[in-house]
């Protein structure tokens, strides 16, 4: 289908305006760099909206091998969604014991009928001029709709702190005993029976932490609303990159302390510790798919400023062999070192040994694959996920546990992780 280009006046009402005419589809999903350039190939953000074709997947027994086939029957088109982290599965033999509480699938993509992408003040739309400019008009008249909320929203957790670090000794122990290096141990914080306005909440929360690699889905009644800091793996032509983040200290509040908390969380033989065992991690999953000799860390130890937050970032390259696709590349390197741990394999068995509930999307990826070939996919953190059926609401953070982490260092860590977005939102018990 042929694509308008039409200039906006006002970008960001038009994106708030967008949303809300979007919102009236059973399934949307949405992209925002939040001014990071480069994050989305050249647009500030992507929306895809209504679906000519869906693959909807709720086993996840040959799920890699259905998508690689829903992909080459629409090799041409945009195709949108996610991969739940419960996909270890079919990478491994392996299995998640608690149940699916947010009835979500474990792998959702789909065909949109209704594409846009904007770049500073110019909307794409796959949509003749004389359409594409009526749909502009139509949107145009969309509002907000007013916001239902719980006046007062609290999250209990499964995991208390006394729990999380009798996990985090059992971890260290298994570390001594050399099963493993590291660990990623996660602990969910939930809401029963409450009720939020998914679209005007994933907006306010967007707006202030401008994350880079922001993103909001929503299937029937499940709302993926994710504020993520950190990409999985992006394709573009034949290059692969994947940026994977450990190491966090919060924002100071002057420029001069926040250089000096930057400075220090550099510095801090820990936190480089942790960081380098995951990029030899990513290194090794990247290589599977690669040609020989091109695999490279570029940026190590890169400490990057967020909004509320500074993280350590690497960033690891490689050529990908023209004999596998990019379900090979995806597959090979699923899910992401940062979220599970090394070795991986065993990682992954103390994760579902020492979690008490299933973490499903949390922890997997949201991403597209675009007509050309390429692919950009986020790695589901500081993520809200809400399920209007239910009245259920999950909140999920973690962080690396090696043997020398401080157990209670590590829970203040999955506290400042979820702070701001608890602030904005709800009340923590």
């Amino acid at each position: 289908m042929e694509s308008t280009s039409i200039h906006i006046n006002n970008p960001a009402e038009f994106r708030r305006e967008a949303l809300a005419w979007a919102n009236q589809f059973p399934i949307f999903a949405f992209y925002d760099s939040n001014g990071y350039g480069e994050r989305l190939q050249h647009y500030d953000w992507i929306l895809a909206v209504d679906s000519l074709k869906t693959l909807a997947l709720n086993n996840a027994t040959g799920a890699f091998d259905l998508l690689e086939d829903f992909k080459h029957r629409h090799e041409n088109s945009w195709l949108f969604g996610f991969l739940s982290y419960d996909l270890k599965n079919d990478v491994e033999d392996l299995s998640s014991q608690h149940p699916n509480r947010l009835q979500s699938p474990e792998l959702l993509f789909f065909e949109p009928r209704f594409l846009f992408r904007m770049s500073g003040n110019k909307l794409t739309i796959n949509r003749s001029f004389l359409e594409a400019t009526a749909l502009v008009n139509i949107i145009n008249a969309y509002e907000l709709p007013k916001e239902p909320f719980s006046k007062k929203i609290e999250l209990f957790s499964n995991m208390n702190k006394e729990a999380y670090l009798e996990r985090v000794r059992h971890i260290q122990n298994l570390i001594r005993h050399g099963e493993v290096y590291e660990v990623n141990l996660c602990r969910e914080l939930a809401s029963y029976e409450v009720r939020i306005n998914p679209l005007t909440t994933f907006l306010r929360i967007n707006d202030v932490l401008r994350s880079p690699f922001s993103a909001y889905v929503k299937h029937e009644g499940l709302h993926i609303l994710s504020f993520s800091p950190e990409r999985y793996l992006r394709k573009q032509g034949d290059e692969v990159i994947s940026q994977p983040i450990k190491g966090t200290a919060p924002i100071g509040e002057t420029p001069e302390e926040n250089e000096k908390i930057r400075e220090a969380l550099a510095a801090n033989r820990k936190e480089r510790a942790e960081n380098v065992m995951i990029v030899d991690l990513v290194r090794n999953d990247l290589a599977k798919t690669a040609i020989p000799g091109t695999v490279r860390v570029e940026n190590l130890f890169e400490v990057q400023s967020f909004q509320t937050i500074n993280q350590m970032v690497s960033t690891v390259r490689a050529k990908v062999d023209p004999s596998y696709s990019s379900i090979d590349v995806i597959r090979n390197s699923f899910p992401m070192g940062s979220m599970t741990g090394a070795p991986k394999y065993r990682a992954m068995q103390v994760i579902d040994e020492v979690e008490m509930s299933r973490r499903g999307i949390f922890s997997g990826t949201i991403g597209y694959f675009s007509p050309d070939g390429d692919f950009d996919f986020n790695v589901v953190i500081r993520s809200v996920l809400y399920q209007e059926k239910e009245r259920y609401l999950s909140f999920t953070s973690g962080g690396a546990i090696t043997f020398d982490s401080d157990p209670e260092a590590e829970f203040e860590e999955t506290l400042l992780k979820g702070a701001r977005i608890g602030e904005l939102l709800f009340q923590y018990r």
